[in-house]
């Protein structure tokens, strides 16, 4: 009779096989390679406000850089309205997540330090996904960083640059419009076949980051270029 209630071999076989089977499961789903394999979406928003004679303008450049790093753009955005509202989308990994970031403003050929109760504005980065989390920031501007004045002037800041494999809308520049054509086909259906700008056959947030480094390539080539032709003249 005690004999009877003990457990079969194959019934003791299959519990460990489950048991090994969930323990590799909850391995890779805690594994930090899989981890930052992870999207992290950030939209940093606000209004800057003037100081020192400088305001901002309509299409004037949002950079985001580390302090330690201020040549390297790890997300970019613009003025979007003549108050100084400004918008920044900004596209990572979650192994990003908790770096510390500030921000910048780019007036033609000037770059000002953006500036909250005069220190340098400060904030880690703090993605998620599928949706993107918003972070707001009302800074000021700044000291003058590099370049010479960017002035009062409305300027355009630049309209962005001729690119086929990232003119996803057609208009014959490469600018934040065609990342946002992007992100707009992201669970269609049927996407729009110029939003696949790797060529992989699918339209997903892997061509949303692929774009943004792209434009921010751009971003440093045009001013590496110009910073050189004011050089030689």
């Amino acid at each position: 009779m005690f004999l009877s209630k003990m457990p079969t071999i194959p019934s003791l076989i299959t519990k460990a096989l489950l048991i090994v089977s969930m323990l590799t499961v909850g391995g890779m789903v805690a594994s930090p390679a899989f981890a930052q394999e992870v999207p992290s979406n950030l939209q940093v928003v606000g209004t800057i406000t003037g100081a020192g004679g400088v305001s901002p303008a309509v299409n004037d450049i949002i950079l985001i850089v580390q302090p330690t790093s201020l040549n390297r753009t790890e997300g970019q955005g613009s003025v979007i309205a003549s108050d100084g509202t400004y918008f920044v989308d900004m596209a990572k990994t979650q192994s990003f997540n908790g770096t510390t970031l500030t921000a910048l403003l780019k007036k033609g050929n000037a770059t000002y330090q953006l500036t909250s109760n005069g220190s340098p504005v400060s904030f880690p980065y703090s993605g998620t996904f599928p949706f993107p989390s918003r972070f707001s920031l009302n800074p000021t501007i700044g000291t003058l960083i590099s370049g010479g004045s960017g002035g009062n002037g409305g300027g355009d800041g630049g309209d962005g640059t001729v690119n086929e494999t990232y003119d996803v809308n057609g208009d014959g520049v490469f600018n934040q419009a065609d990342i946002n054509a992007i992100k707009a086909e992201l669970g269609s259906a049927r996407p729009n076949a110029d939003a696949d700008v790797n060529g992989d056959g699918l339209v997903n947030t892997r061509d949303v980051i692929n774009a943004i480094k792209a434009l921010n390539s751009s971003s440093r080539l045009r001013s590496s270029t110009s910073s050189s032709s004011s050089t030689t003249q």
